[in-house]
């Protein structure tokens, strides 16, 4: 039976940061996937990733967001590959709306540079949007997008610059404690190992069916609509955002990375869903939710959809990550699950944490611990 320090299971953005981070520190470890690098059937590929600061969920995650942007910065002087460009971000809503309060709260607590825009002040100094006179937007210098499958490919290669073994295509069928470390079970035999990460993504509840975190799989649908005044989308002029609508529905989107189109997409609103079974194309209501709010938010863009394509978020109940230990019993076995549509940004920081993890079981942030959902039924 081959045997290795560590083994990562799944390569999407956050097995690829944890293997790279574990490869970084010295260690022996291999990581597995099922398909290809970069493929394109989870929540890891798409073209493009938000990052930003005034982060309306939680102001625990602004300090980890940080850590993943220098991160993200150290891989790019590594690789010598650009990942990020800053645009700044714009939260639009309500005043009253979660959005907007939250971003606030983030960027008041800790001292982030942002600007708060009446409607009116917000159309002047971006003309691609079109908002209504309550709403309101907080705007920040230090957010901008990632180039995911980049980012990920970025990741892999420093993983295996630093000695890390990579086998794809190999499908894993169980993970199992033993004897003080771990058996992975896969279709072309076991691998001991010392320690695991789990990074399996909407794969995960398949793959732990005991573990008593409810998980539930979503499918969502990203448009690219063809601009009609392409210069107002430029990233130079043009900042990533999130709009969350009266109706409670937020959408958010990115400029145009080839001066003709833009990528747009609600955030959340998909239907349950398993990766087995989910519908990857587009269907015609998909687009139309898409459209619909382009022609209420954009009057620069058409109607004319220029691709689409779907992913899958990962949810937990509280839609906060989900990054610890297995079990009391496991703790050799981290899991990192549940982003929850909002965790690409994070992946370094998080690799980091898991490696942490690792040796040290109780290191994680709190706020992650899956222990929160202590005597909740599995999905």
């Amino acid at each position: 039976m081959p045997s290795v320090d560590s083994v990562v299971v799944g390569l999407g953005v956050m097995g690829a940061s944890a293997l790279y981070e574990l490869a970084r520190r010295g260690r022996d470890c291999l990581g597995l996937e099922q398909y290809w690098a970069g493929h394109p059937l989870g929540s890891s590929h798409g073209e493009s990733r938000i990052i930003r600061q005034a982060y309306y969920e939680h102001p625990d995650y602004v300090p980890l967001v940080q850590e993943a942007w220098r991160a993200w910065r150290d891989l790019e002087d590594a690789t010598g590959w650009r990942l990020l460009t800053e645009t700044g971000g714009l939260m639009v809503g309500r005043s009253d709306s979660a959005l907007v309060r939250g971003a606030l709260v983030s960027a008041e607590q800790h001292h982030l540079p942002h600007d708060l825009l009446d409607a009116a002040a917000l159309m002047r100094r971006f003309p691609a949007f079109r908002v209504a006179d309550g709403d309101v937007g907080v705007y920040e210098p230090r957010a901008g997008f990632l180039m995911a499958e980049r980012a990920t490919e970025a990741l892999l290669s420093e993983a295996q610059r630093h000695g890390a073994a990579i086998h794809l295509g190999c499908q894993v069928q169980g993970i199992a404690p033993e004897g003080g470390g771990v058996v992975v079970h896969t279709a072309e035999g076991p691998i001991r190992a010392r320690h695991a990460v789990v990074a399996a993504g909407p794969w995960t509840p398949a793959l732990l069916p005991a573990w008593p975190v409810p998980l539930t799989v979503e499918r969502q649908a990203v448009t690219w609509l063809r601009a009609q005044v392409p210069q107002w989308f430029h990233p130079s002029r043009f900042p990533v955002y999130m709009r969350e609508e009266t109706s409670g529905e937020t959408f958010y989107g990115f400029p145009s990375l080839d001066g003709s189109t833009v990528k747009l997409a609600r955030h959340h609103g998909g239907e349950a869903t398993s990766p087995g079974r989910v519908s990857r194309h587009a269907t015609a209501q998909d687009i139309a939710v898409a459209q619909h709010f382009a022609q209420e938010t954009f009057p620069a863009l058409t109607l004319h959809v220029a691709q689409s394509t779907v992913c899958l978020y990962t949810n937990t109940p509280d839609r906060h990550f989900v990054v610890g230990p297995l079990s009391q019993e496991a703790p050799h076995i981290v899991v990192l699950a549940g982003f929850s549509g909002h965790g690409f940004k994070f992946g370094p920081a998080i690799g980091r944490v898991a490696a942490d993890l690792l040796e040290a079981p109780e290191a994680g942030p709190a706020l992650f611990r899956p222990d929160r959902f202590q005597g909740a039924a599995p999905t």
